[in-house]
């Protein structure tokens, strides 16, 4: 255990920020609690057998630390080896290639490239209807989960099919057959010392509806956590699709709680990682992994609920004040910062490249951009069921709707935007005149910058980094020293 795991500020050296720690019973560590008070959140794993007073209990807790059995050295090394990947691992297979076959009766309605709606009789016993028409890879030794989205009548009987094909020699070696219902957090294969091919399809049986929309896959890493060690996967019960992602990192454990929404992503995926940790800050990341690349971030009542209780649950979980937290994010994200802002009272917003007009981003389509953006169209029918301009304009003023029933009296806006923003080229100048008129008295900092959406995100970067130092300075007295910023 080294000596020294901070700078002279107190943050986190950069060499050790994504380290993983074992703690035996006899380690030395466990008298000194300025360096367990250092030690990375989510990378620690320490011996069950070591009974934990209640002061680095209390501590472990928050850090998500990992009791785990470390009598066994060769068990300990596979499930490191295991479990203990780098980054993060995960695609969707999306409605590109999936195929309705020819053996069932019924209608069928699809619904943009997220969403299958099978209506019928489906028979007596399990029968294929479905199937995704690409194959897989499955790596030796990892463990893959399987999240399908689904649902179906009562009088529908479901099962999802992987069928395993050797590698070498293209013959189908092994079926698994699992019941959706039975894992609302997904399905995890366990591999062995063997390279597969996969396939997937869907059995039904009965007569009903049956919705069938994405299918998230990713590297698993068992009890450890979702995406990240210690990353969470939120599911709302009885829906087709309304789940997401959470991480938490409690960093120096000193107010405030940064929390950065996701942007737009074809795989389920945190965003922001390395820069929020070095912050230094406790932090939050979110992703919204709905549809291809994210419902950005509005849902029902119960999906928006889940998010403002995790917020809070973080901020009650540090001891913080209810407005000891600064919400922030990129394009998609920003979605999230005005739209929950409104619910959170946060000390600061963040955001780069905003967007709150949603149904604006599928009327500039063809005609504004350049490179249409089809997931827009997607996004628009998931929330309004049509796409037409007053479906787009409905969904423009639920955003706006909430984002002005806030109080943002308290809250310092931090905005970098595009002139010639070819996704919604209109949020900024609302945006600005509402908050001024409502809110005279607020900070509102921001930097247009020449380009489209996507020109010059580097640009963006650097300067919602540059606002995010300053706030975490004027308003908490951190201070940062180029060496502590720099990209580990």
């Amino acid at each position: 255990m080294p000596n020294t795991l901070r700078t002279p500020a107190g943050y986190l050296l950069p060499f050790w920020r994504n380290a993983l720690f074992l703690l035996s019973f006899d380690d030395p560590t466990w008298h000194n609690l300025e360096i367990l008070e250092a030690l990375p959140a989510n990378h620690i794993l320490y011996d069950e057998s070591v009974e934990l007073n209640p002061t680095v209990r209390a501590l472990f807790d928050l850090k998500g630390a990992f009791a785990i059995n470390m009598n066994d050295a060769a068990t300990l090394t596979n499930t490191i080896n295991r479990d203990w990947f780098p980054g993060q691992d995960s695609f969707k297979l999306d409605h590109g290639s999936l195929r309705v076959l020819g053996n069932f009766e019924g209608t069928v309605h699809r619904f943009g490239r997220y969403h299958l709606q099978l209506t019928g009789n489906f028979g007596n016993a399990f029968q294929p209807v479905v199937i995704w028409e690409t194959q897989g890879y499955a790596g030796r030794n990892r463990d893959l989960t399987f999240q399908p989205e689904f649902q179906a009548s009562d009088e529908v009987l479901v099962r999802y099919q992987l069928t395993l094909v050797n590698q070498t020699t293209d013959q189908p070696l092994h079926t698994l057959t699992f019941n959706p219902a039975d894992y609302p957090n997904g399905k995890t294969l366990h591999l062995g010392d063997t390279d597969y091919y996969y396939t997937l399809s869907v059995l039904a049986m009965g007569q009903g509806q049956l919705d069938i929309g994405l299918v998230h896959i990713s590297r698993g890493r068992e009890r450890f956590g979702s995406l990240f060690p210690g990353g969470q996967f939120h599911h709302i019960p009885g829906s087709l699709n309304e789940n997401f992602y959470s991480y938490f990192d409690a960093g120096d454990m000193q107010p405030p709680l940064n929390v950065y929404f996701s942007g737009f992503n074809m795989t389920d995926h945190f965003e922001g990682n390395f820069m929020m940790e070095r912050f230094g800050a406790p932090f939050l990341l979110v992703s919204d992994p709905r549809l291809n690349g994210g419902g950005f971030y509005v849902g029902s009542d119960a999906f928006e609920q889940q998010f403002v209780t995790v917020i809070q649950a973080t901020l009650k979980r540090l001891g913080f004040a209810p407005n000891d937290l600064v919400l922030s994010g990129i394009s998609e994200g920003t979605v999230a910062t005005f739209y929950y802002g409104a619910l959170l009272k946060p000390r600061a917003i963040i955001a780069g490249k905003p967007l709150i007009n949603l149904g604006t981003m599928a009327t500039n389509g063809r005609i504004k951009r350049t490179q249409d953006f089809q997931p827009s169209f997607d996004l628009l029918l998931s929330h309004t069921g049509d796409v037409t301009p007053k479906t787009a304009q409905q969904l423009n003023q639920r955003v706006w709707h909430r984002f002005k029933q806030g109080d943002f009296s308290h809250t310092t806006f931090a905005v970098a935007h595009m002139y010639q923003d070819d996704f919604d080229n209109t949020t900024f100048l609302e945006l600005f005149d509402w908050i001024t008129d409502e809110f005279p008295h607020v900070r509102f900092l921001h930097k247009g910058i020449l380009g489209r959406h996507n020109d010059n995100t580097p640009a963006v970067n650097t300067w919602f980094v540059k606002q995010f130092r300053m706030i975490l300075t004027s308003e908490y007295g951190r201070h940062f020293a180029d060496e502590e910023v720099v990209s580990s």
